[in-house]
C-alpha cells in the first residue's frame, strides 16, 4: 500500500509456556516455548513473523 494508506491486519492468537526450575541456590534451569500453535501473522505489514520456536538454558549465580 502507499505510505500514507491505513492497513487493518487479521486477529491472532498467540500461546506461549515458560517454565524454570532451581536446582541448587545457583543454579536454575529454564525453558521458552513461543506460537505453540505456530500462527502465520503480522505484527507490521509485509513482514513475517516467527513460526514455532522454543529456546532452553541455564542460569547460574556465582554470588550474592
Amino acid at each position: 500500500p502507499a505510505s500514507a494508506e491505513t492497513v487493518t491486519l487479521g486477529s491472532y492468537w498467540l500461546v506461549g509456556l515458560t517454565a524454570q526450575y532451581r536446582v541448587t541456590d545457583s543454579l536454575t534451569v529454564y525453558a521458552r516455548a513461543d506460537n505453540i500453535t505456530d500462527s502465520d501473522y503480522e505484527e507490521v505489514f509485509g513482514y513475517r513473523t516467527l513460526g514455532r520456536n522454543s529456546y532452553v538454558g541455564v542460569r547460574f549465580n556465582f554470588g550474592e
